[in-house]
């Protein structure tokens, strides 16, 4: 009975072998024309025979798991009609998409869409800061940043009642303008566009802009657009009035919206600044006629005086409102397009100068859009004193001098290695923007660069990228202080300020053998600049508009990687300064944490397929493995059995 079940057994395992394989047909022909032991031989043989075919069978896997992306996901696709919301919607935001990979823009929707951060959509000017995207009012300078909130609300909000709505909001950090998209459902497959553009202009830093552009490209019907403009709304105190005012545009008159108040102060039982707004009025409603875009603007000037405890505030409270006037008067004479092209271009020039890093897929690292509305929040909470009309020239030139000559700017250690610490904070708020301005400006101050943050955005820009990398001006030369083990990736410092007419850039870049080094030009120049590497006992090399390449060197003790200077006799005597113990080309960096900026992962950025494809030869494997072992205990039992039955003759 126990001989009948084992061979029984084996039947069975070899049959499953054979069905695992694909030789199924031939496995049961086997069976059916071989009877006892020659069954199971003949079961074998045709498991054998079929070696070539699991082969071809294991290579045409492998070739549909590799084409799977491609062809497979490109039929199961799911076909669906795109709803005109979104078709319009995308369409606007088509208009942001390069700058958007560049990260010089930021975009989202309202609500968040998956993959998606919320950014307050900020806009200020070093006088005063709102967020387009937020129920509060206006925040007013005080102290180092915008702090002081006024219950004065300037933006105009725009909509079409009983209509389903899509909205989206743009961050143009390299022109200082923000953009909120609207489109309504007004047909099955029409849609009107509401498109509101923002910003607090910097040469006129008492203006803030608003320019709206409404499109209704439904040929059948009219569609009437509601307007709600607030102002001043429960402001304590405040006294409004309605004046009528001629501006130059064809003598146009028009009404404009004038508000006087005290703002008190938070914390002082006495102190106050005192506030006069003046706006440029609009309709409630406005009709648009089919097919047609009619654009509009609105212009907000905002003056207030400087901390005071005087009783008597009454002249004070019409001085502010008629320099209001007199700035919304003023702002009104210019054209639209003109007032928006100053603004955006200090914005432009400001970047000029900048910074770049290669992006990490490691966990908490920082990368280019948190760094990018960094600098932006920050700038927007600081005035750009050089750009600003009624400058005198001698006052341009006192804050040029605080620019291009800074001393002993950074002194610290560099920021861009601290992410979680209060000068990468998220913001969600105005007051979050306004604490993220003052940590990063209390730092640099402190950190030897307040000279360069008096000569306002320029300043605070240089001094902000100059902390990125530990870069210090000191006894009359630029050295960069990071550490070659923090120099994991890639690193480009764009038109660094030294001097009157020359701009310095200096690179670090990351091999493929994971090691770093160093490059260094210059943009312009007005004398013959030099450079040398770590500890500077190799000769200097003159810098010119190619690139210089310089090794990463580290020494002990830890100095600066890379020194520049104008002066051939200072950098001379450098060597004989920088006193050391050891020096040495730095190593490269371990291939685990570059794999872990570049991937995510340790793994060396393998992809998925190579995994799955690792296991599935480890699955076969572990078959023939197990088909031999069958084999050669099938051998040894039919062996067996031929002794067996010649030994009982």
């Amino acid at each position: 009975m126990s001989t009948l079940c084992l061979r029984n057994c084996q039947r069975l395992i070899k049959c499953t072998i054979c069905l695992t394989f694909g030789a199924a047909k031939k496995c049961r022909d086997s069976t059916m024309q071989i009877n006892g032991q020659g069954r199971l031989q003949g079961i074998v043989t045709a498991c054998a025979r079929n070696r070539k075919v699991l082969l071809v069978i294991v290579l045409l896997l492998i070739v549909v798991l590799y084409m799977w992306p491609s062809w497979l996901t490109a039929r199961i696709r799911p076909r669906y009609k795109v709803h005109p919301l979104d078709k319009c919607i995308n369409e606007k935001l088509d208009n942001f998409q390069s700058a958007a990979l560049e990260f010089d823009a930021i975009q989202y929707h309202s609500p968040l869409q998956e993959g998606e951060n919320f950014y307050p959509a900020y806009i200020g000017n070093g006088k005063f800061g709102l967020s387009v995207n937020s129920e509060n009012g206006i925040y007013l300078l005080l102290n180092r940043s915008h702090t002081l909130p006024v219950q004065f609300f300037p933006i105009v909000d725009v909509n079409i009642e009983g209509h389903e709505k899509k909205e989206a909001y743009v961050i143009d950090l390299k022109s200082g303008l923000v953009q909120r998209i609207q489109c309504f459902r007004k047909a099955p497959s029409a849609c009107v566009s509401i498109v509101t553009q923002v910003y607090a202009h910097r040469r006129r830093p008492s203006i803030l802009v608003q320019e709206l552009r409404i499109q209704n490209p439904s040929p059948e019907s009219t569609t009437v657009v509601d307007l709600h403009q607030i102002g001043a709304s429960d402001w304590k105190g405040v006294l409004t009035q309605i004046t009528p005012v001629k501006t130059n545009q064809a003598g146009k008159t028009m009404e404009y919206l004038v508000s006087a108040g005290k703002v008190p102060i938070a914390g002082s039982a006495s102190e106050f600044v005192m506030l006069g707004t003046a706006s440029s009025r609009l309709p409630e409603t406005i009709p648009i006629k089919e097919d047609s875009t009619v654009k509009y603007r609105v212009v907000t000037a905002v003056e207030y005086s400087s901390s005071t405890s005087q009783t008597g505030n009454s002249g004070l409270r019409k001085q502010m409102a008629q320099q209001a006037a007199d700035s919304l008067t003023s702002a009104l004479n210019i054209d639209g397009k003109k007032l928006r092209v100053e603004h955006t271009r200090i914005w432009n020039q400001m970047w000029q100068s900048g910074f770049s890093i290669s992006y990490s897929m490691a966990p908490g690292m920082l990368n280019g859009p948190q760094i990018n509305t960094t600098m932006y929040y920050v700038l927007s909470n600081v005035p750009a004193s050089i750009h600003e009309t009624g400058m005198t020239a001698f006052s341009k030139l006192e804050l040029d001098n605080l620019l291009h000559f800074p001393d002993k700017c950074y002194t610290g250690h560099n920021t861009i290695q601290l992410p979680g610490s209060s000068l990468w904070a998220r913001c969600n708020n105005e007051l979050d923007v306004s604490r993220l301005a003052s940590s990063w400006l209390i730092t640099l101050e402190k950190q030897g660069c307040g000279s360069m943050v008096k000569a306002g955005t320029d300043g605070v820009l240089q001094a902000m990228i100059l902390s990125f990398g530990a870069l210090k001006f000191s006894n009359d030369h630029l050295e960069f202080g990071m550490m070659p083990k923090d120099l994991h990736r890639d690193y480009y410092f764009r038109r660094i300020n030294y001097g009157n007419n020359t701009h310095v850039n200096i690179s670090v870049i990351v091999g493929d053998d994971n090691k770093a080094v160093l490059f260094a030009s210059l943009d312009r120049n007005d004398k013959v600049y030099f450079a040398c590497d770590a500890g500077c006992l190799d000769p200097p090399v003159q810098l010119g508009k190619e690139l210089t390449k310089f090794p990463v060197k580290q020494t002990e003790p830890f100095t600066a990687i890379l020194y520049i200077t104008a002066d051939r006799q200072h950098m001379d005597d450098l060597k004989h300064v920088i006193h050391v113990k050891e020096i040495g080309e730095a190593p490269a960096h371990e291939h685990h944490v570059m794999a872990l900026h570049r991937h995510g992962h340790a793994f060396g950025g393998l992809p998925t397929f190579f995994w799955m494809s690792i296991a599935f030869l480890i699955f076969t494997f572990h078959l023939f493995l197990f088909k031999m072992v069958i084999n050669e205990y099938c051998q040894g039992g039919r062996s067996a059995a031929g002794r067996n039955r010649g030994y009982n003759m």
